[in-house]
């Protein structure tokens, strides 16, 4: 016997050491408790293997788990023959695994549908506990297990403006000079605060600037006339085309 540090506590605890190193644990010396797993008199209590904390997904997506699969062979509900398999997984990064997102399979490609549609996550932490009857050699293989989930980009807006040549006139001396003003401001700063209506601070980049010919307004009404005049008399307005960014527009 080896005594060694309990890592629960300050005190120490007993280790057994099998004479011959190369014997099956499961079947040899089955008198001897050979793991901390040890309930009330019973060995059967399963241990787990835990894996590491991975983003499973680039971490802005959107993103649920909506099944659990074991797809493994040798496994059972009877621990005379196999036994059980039993997957969980952790959305804090190990420090709880709810029972929502846990099952204990006994049955080839056996299938869990995680409730409510899934489950959103930011990181998965995988945990397989296989379970064991002491002093045989009956174990289930714990792999593979499959997750399925679902993810998609965040929902970013985008915004389209047309500026009439008298909205420019007020603000300008010509559209030309609006154009300047814009590119000034987007060469400064690839992304600045959008406010207009109910919108407020909302950060944007600015995709497109330019002088287009139109006939319509977005709506799909004509434009009035004196509003939408290039210097020669066609329809035409300055289009300004924003897209969401992720962030914040708010001052500090």
């Amino acid at each position: 016997d080896t005594v060694f540090p309990n890592s629960l506590d300050s005190a120490v605890a007993r280790q057994f050491v099998p004479e011959d190193l190369s014997s099956d644990p499961r079947i040899e010396n089955t008198s001897q408790v050979k793991s901390m797993a040890f309930d009330t008199g019973v060995e059967d209590t399963p241990l787990f293997l835990e894996g590491v904390r991975l983003a499973v997904g680039a971490e802005e997506l959107n993103k649920s788990v909506n099944v659990i699969e074991f797809l493994g062979t040798e496994v059972s509900a009877d621990l005379s023959d196999f036994g059980t398999v039993t997957a969980s997984l952790s959305i804090d990064g190990g420090v709880t695994f709810p029972p929502g997102l846990s099952n204990e399979f006994d049955t080839h490609l056996e299938e869990f549908d995680v409730a409510s549609a899934g489950t959103a996550y930011k990181s998965l932490l995988v945990r397989l506990s296989l379970s064991h009857q002491s002093g045989t050699a009956k174990t289930p293989n714990g792999l593979p297990v499959q997750v399925t989930a679902t993810h998609q980009w965040p929902r970013l807006r985008s915004f389209l403006f047309y500026v009439t040549r008298q909205q420019d006139l007020e603000l300008h001396s010509d559209l030309l000079g609006f154009l300047d003003t814009a590119k000034t401001l987007i060469d400064g700063k690839v992304t600045q605060p959008l406010s207009f209506g109910r919108i407020a601070n909302v950060p944007v980049k600015m995709d497109a600037i330019g002088w287009q010919n139109v006939n319509v307004d977005p709506s799909g009404f004509r434009l009035p006339p004196t509003d939408f005049v290039d210097p020669s008399g066609r329809p035409s307005a300055v289009v300004i085309a924003f897209s969401e960014v992720r962030g914040s527009g708010a001052a500090s």
